[in-house]
């Protein structure tokens, strides 16, 4: 996003429900940051299981495969 924020916000205004000029605008000013599944499997385990207590059906079932988290 930070790289190209002009093709971010086309990408990203249907999504957002605003327009792309506006989401362009506030990308500098947003805390975004990338992080591998990997790096965060464990809080994507707990997330995921508070999921399916809720309902086994929204996450398909089961926890992700090991390869998920690739």
């Amino acid at each position: 996003m930070n790289a190209n924020p002009t093709s971010a916000s086309k990408l990203g205004e249907p999504y957002l429900g605003l327009k792309a000029p506006i989401v362009e605008r506030s990308i500098p000013f947003s805390s975004l940051v990338g992080t591998s599944a990997a790096a965060v499997k464990g809080e994507l385990e707990a997330f995921f299981t508070i999921l399916a207590q809720e309902n086994p059906a929204i996450i398909g079932g089961s926890l992700p495969p090991a390869d998920f988290y690739l």
